[in-house]
């Protein structure tokens, strides 16, 4: 046992050697307990086994329960497994769009592109990448692509971008919408906008890629021929 002053240290080496120090040996195997919060910690070296940093993101407090559940089971075993968090990560955009979109029907890739008008591109694309490594994961490495490839042989940032995704869809789909619903029922009854008399359409913006309501261009009436009845017959003037 040694004394390390903020915790307490006990030490085994892989190679029945001592060690006196944390992070002396690579295979030095080491638990430490702090005086704070009496918790224990397993070392590798200089590496910490348990319990392991997660840097994926925590999952949108608005996301609903069935999603959430299979968001946090990917964000906890992507730490260990690239495969299996990108699997999860598909599964828990599936049951997101079940249950925000329930009107959307047929398999993950139709649901996807209906969803097209609804994001801005980026998220829609980043979505079409997150099932497809989701789909490939699933069936092993043998019919791998490079995109796949770039998902799990990095330092985790790739896949931490896809179920990242899934907060911004929760963020857009979900709390945005329910915010604004809230803030415009504040609105005092003079503050209210006019509604236009004139309809609008939906265009599609390049600058914004997003969708953007328009009025509709009114139609120019084209001015009347003035026909007169003379005495050979008639004339269009």
């Amino acid at each position: 046992m040694i004394d390390k002053g903020a915790a307490t240290v006990f030490a085994r080496d892989d190679s029945s050697t001592r060690s006196t120090g944390l992070g002396s040996r690579p295979n030095t195997w080491t638990m430490s307990t702090c005086f704070a919060c009496k918790r224990g910690t397993v070392w590798r070296g200089a590496q910490i086994m348990f319990p392991q940093a997660n840097p994926f993101p925590m999952g949108h407090s608005a996301m609903p329960s069935n999603a959430a559940e299979l968001y946090e089971e990917a964000r906890s075993v992507a730490v260990v497994s690239r495969r299996a968090g990108a699997a999860l990560g598909r599964a828990a955009l599936e049951s997101l769009l079940g249950e925000v979109r329930p009107q959307f029907t047929g398999r993950l890739d139709d649901r996807i592109a209906a969803l097209q008008p609804e994001v801005s591109l980026g998220l829609w694309q980043i979505l079409s990448v997150l099932r497809h490594t989701g789909n490939k994961a699933l069936h092993g490495s043998d019919i791998s692509d490079g995109l796949v490839t770039v998902v799990m042989d990095d330092d985790g940032s790739t896949l931490g971008l896809l179920l990242g995704a899934i907060n911004d869809l929760v963020e857009e789909l979900v709390a945005r919408p329910a915010q604004a619903v809230e803030l415009f029922a504040l609105l005092p009854e003079g503050g209210l906008p006019t509604p236009s008399a004139r309809p609008v359409c939906l265009r599609w913006s390049l600058q914004r890629s997003v969708w953007t309501r328009s009025p509709r261009p009114s139609r120019q009436r084209r001015p009347r021929r003035k026909v007169e009845m003379g005495a050979e017959g008639v004339s269009a003037g």
